[in-house]
């Protein structure tokens, strides 16, 4: 098999102990952005970790990424360190849009473990006056749209479909509680929750961007 490119990107550190001096086997990932290293990454990650049938499903959904969309309406994308969410202009970093795979992943950053995480990056925006959109992949849910907060009423989470977890919920967190605490998070921090279809990001992007022409 041949060795992934990315590889090289994980570096061993030496002289790392335990306070008891015993050695400890450390790395760091020492990386420089290149495109064609993190294609391999992507495509190492899916081969091994993505199931054939679960592949097809989700690019059944996702009918255009957000890059696919931006490179085709002349967007020149530039892979830089964004002080807080995804996507801005290089130009003007006053407006930046944290994007979200699904409700999952957002109640994840609400309800769960990177609740302090996802809060200090909502105080970070606030302190330099960013306008911060975080633009959740999801406007449905069992054929009930989802158009804004209160209609996570709605949501129940999905289940898991392989593995050991099969038939669980993969979050016990529940939609209505979860839309008020989003209402909670914009009235202290300005931010600002949006609901699209996946195949909509890109265009929302743009448009919150002000780029759309």
């Amino acid at each position: 098999m041949d060795r992934p490119q990315y590889i090289s990107w994980i570096v061993r550190e030496d002289g790392v102990v335990f306070e008891d001096q015993q050695p400890l086997n450390c790395y760091r990932l020492s990386y420089a952005i290149d495109d064609a290293i993190l294609d391999d990454w992507a495509l190492h990650i899916r081969r091994h970790y993505v199931p054939d049938d679960e592949l097809e499903e989700d690019a059944a959904l996702n009918k255009l990424t957000i890059e696919e969309y931006l490179r085709q309406s002349g967007v020149k994308i530039i892979r830089d360190k964004v002080y807080v969410g995804d996507y801005t202009l290089p130009t003007d970093r006053r407006v930046s849009i944290d994007i979200k795979q699904d409700v999952v992943e957002i109640a994840g950053n609400i309800c769960g473990a990177e609740h302090a995480r996802f809060r200090e990056e909502l105080r970070r925006a606030q302190e330099t006056g960013t306008q911060l959109y975080v633009l959740i992949q999801q406007n449905e849910c069992s054929g009930k749209s989802i158009a804004c907060p209160e209609d996570l009423r709605h949501w129940e989470a999905p289940k898991f479909r392989y593995g050991a977890k099969r038939g669980e919920p993969r979050t016990l967190v529940k939609g209505e509680p979860l839309g008020k605490a989003m209402r909670t998070m914009e009235s202290r921090y300005g931010v600002i929750f949006l609901f699209c279809a996946p195949e909509e990001a890109g265009q929302y992007v743009l448009e919150l961007l002000g780029e759309k022409k």
